[in-house]
């Protein structure tokens, strides 16, 4: 499974912090750098009250 997959898995089941995020993913990986990754890929990922969220 790649980091992108592991982000999308996550926050298809709630909401997360970043903090939230960097549990899941490899602590190598920046999320934000992820987030990016993902919306590229045509997913849509939204920043709100301090969480990400899948759209």
């Amino acid at each position: 499974m790649t980091e992108v997959e592991k982000l999308i898995n996550a926050l298809r089941a709630s909401p997360k912090t970043k903090d939230e995020l960097e549990r899941v993913v490899s602590f190598k990986t920046e999320v934000k750098n992820l987030v990016y990754t993902a919306k590229k890929k045509g997913f849509q990922i939204s920043y709100e009250s301090g969480k990400y969220r899948l759209t």
